[in-house]
């Protein structure tokens, strides 16, 4: 697997040893269900649950070979319904304030769209967030 690859990568290298649990964990899912080794909750390192959030987000707004881009919209809210599933809830809630703070400065070029100030980005009505296996 990728992690585990990247695991072996770094820790011969001095400097990159605090690095290597993030590596290993990004993948690993807030309910268990991730992997390598199937952490859960705080057994995760908090820097890998702030990782899993930001590679997700990069993964879904970028074009793969095997799908466009998703957009922003969309893959916020993939990322909010996956809060408490595959991503540590309190993360999540942290990455939809600076979301929100991103949506402010857009603004001024474009109105914002479905923001809910009881936990941040609200989905938009028309994202895709009933499938829950959004390829990475």
């Amino acid at each position: 697997m990728g992690c585990e690859v990247g695991q072996h990568i770094l820790e011969p290298i001095p400097s990159y040893h605090d690095l290597v649990p993030l590596v290993r964990q990004h993948h690993e899912s807030f309910d268990g269900s991730g992997y390598p080794d199937g952490l859960a909750g705080d057994d995760i390192d908090f820097r890998a649950r702030i990782l899993a959030v930001a590679d997700c987000y990069d993964a879904l707004t970028h074009d793969r070979p095997y799908r466009e881009s998703l957009g922003r919209e969309s893959a916020v809210a993939w990322i909010w319904q996956m809060a408490g599933k595959k991503f540590d809830p309190k993360v999540v809630d942290a990455f939809l304030l600076v979301m929100n703070e991103e949506i402010k400065a857009d603004e001024k070029t474009e109105p914002a769209q479905n923001v809910d100030t009881s936990r941040g980005y609200a989905p938009p009505a028309n994202a895709e967030t009933d499938n829950a296996s959004i390829p990475l």
